[in-house]
């Protein structure tokens, strides 16, 4: 038989590939993703040799990848994310010197990734994500010189990142989140003009990041969260107009907060909880159009919240908790209609609950404790029909206490 292009994705297809499709010496493209089968690969599938696009993704295979695999010498995309597979890597992988796309995802394999010889120079996408690879990241991995997306995160990866990634000058996309990888962040940066997107979240990494992590000026999102980057943020971060989620939360940073941060018109997140940035919020915050969700939780910022704030009408989400915030919550606020979590608990407010938080109807969590808050509960707060947490705690508010749990009662009832 001659046929070339075999498609039977999404489907409800079981069992295993029965041997005999492998007799299809013509076959080029096998697309049986999104099915439920099930089994062993077949080693016979190395005798199909014409084979371009293998897409086995989203079923239940179990077992390794047959060394066979060997054979497919023309193969381009190889898609394996999803299964059960496991045990490791074969190093005959090395042999597929056309593949471009190859992931294997979301399965079991184990031991170390297999170091790369560069016989796999027009690698251009490589997911390893989701499994249980241990060991360091080889410093062989400069030999794909191709890449441009290459995805490490969810592993148990450990030691410093190797100083030949530089090499990858095409990269767009760089995810090595969720390891055990560890010392300072080596100065990767300087050759990658093209790059997009940078995790490193939930590492070991300390010391300063390096300062040319914005050198594309493309830098889209910047996740570093959950590691211990200490200093100051840098200037390339600072005139990275290009950011649209930001997460440099959960690290040691330090510097002033109203000299370090910059204008960001297009960012829709960020998040720069847990560090140790002190100063006063800049009123350019307000000069973010598309911010969605503000997290500062748990920084040492100080006086007041610059009623700029009340520009962020897109805003969902802010957190100011637990800082050094004093003076009056500014009425503009009454302007973010869209906010549905206001939390400045754990600081020094003071005055009067203002009476616009009634104008914020999409309300749902309001924590106002842990303050100097005075007087009495706003008459307007009837009008958050969609509030499902209330606390003001720990503050000044007077009036008899039965006159107030009424009206509370009346407004979350």
């Amino acid at each position: 038989m001659s046929l070339i292009d075999l498609q039977l994705s999404y489907n409800q297809f079981t069992g295993s590939i029965p041997p005999s499709i492998c007799n299809l010496s013509n076959l080029s493209i096998l697309y049986l993703h999104h099915n439920n089968l099930y089994g062993f690969i077949p080693m016979e599938i190395g005798n199909l040799m014409s084979f371009i696009d293998l897409e086995l993704s989203y079923n239940q295979f179990i077992g390794s990848i047959p060394p066979s695999i060997c054979y497919l010498r023309n193969l381009s995309i190889f898609h394996l994310h999803h299964n059960n597979i496991s045990s490791s890597i074969p190093q005959e992988i090395e042999k597929l010197t056309h593949v471009t796309v190859l992931d294997l995802s979301y399965n079991w394999f184990t031991r170390s990734i297999p170091p790369s010889n560069g016989s796999l120079s027009n690698l251009q996408h490589l997911n390893l994500d989701d499994n249980n690879f241990f060991g360091s990241i080889s410093n062989e991995i400069g030999n794909l010189t191709s890449l441009s997306h290459l995805s490490l995160q969810y592993n148990q990866l450990k030691g410093s990142v190797p100083s030949s990634l530089d090499r990858l000058s095409e990269l767009q996309f760089l995810y090595i989140g969720h390891n055990s990888l560890s010392d300072s962040f080596p100065p990767i940066f300087e050759n990658f003009t093209k790059l997009t997107v940078v995790t490193l979240f939930e590492n070991n990494f300390n010391g300063i990041l390096p300062h040319d992590v914005c050198r594309s000026g493309s830098l889209q999102k910047l996740s570093i969260s959950g590691n211990n980057f200490s200093g100051s943020i840098l200037t390339s971060l600072k005139i990275c107009a290009s950011f649209v989620r930001v997460r440099l939360n959960g690290n040691q940073f330090t510097g002033n907060i109203f000299e370090d941060f910059g204008i960001y018109p297009k960012p829709d997140f960020i998040d720069i909880s847990h560090n140790k940035f002190h100063g006063q919020i800049s009123s350019n915050w307000g000069k973010c159009p598309q911010l969605r969700d503000l997290r500062m939780t748990e920084n040492d910022i100080s006086r007041t919240i610059p009623p700029e704030i009340g520009n962020l009408t897109n805003l969902g989400s802010i957190d100011l908790s637990f800082n050094h915030l004093v003076g009056e919550i500014p009425k503009e606020i009454e302007r973010l209609t869209s906010l549905n979590r206001l939390i400045l608990n754990g600081n020094k407010l003071s005055s009067s609950l203002p009476r616009e938080l009634g104008f914020l109807t999409e309300l749902e969590y309001l924590d106002l404790s842990a303050n100097r808050l005075s007087s009495s509960i706003s008459d307007n707060l009837e009008n958050l029909s969609k509030l499902h947490y209330l606390n003001l705690s720990c503050n000044r508010l007077s009036q008899e206490i039965s006159i107030q749990l009424e009206k509370l009662i009346n407004y979350l009832s």
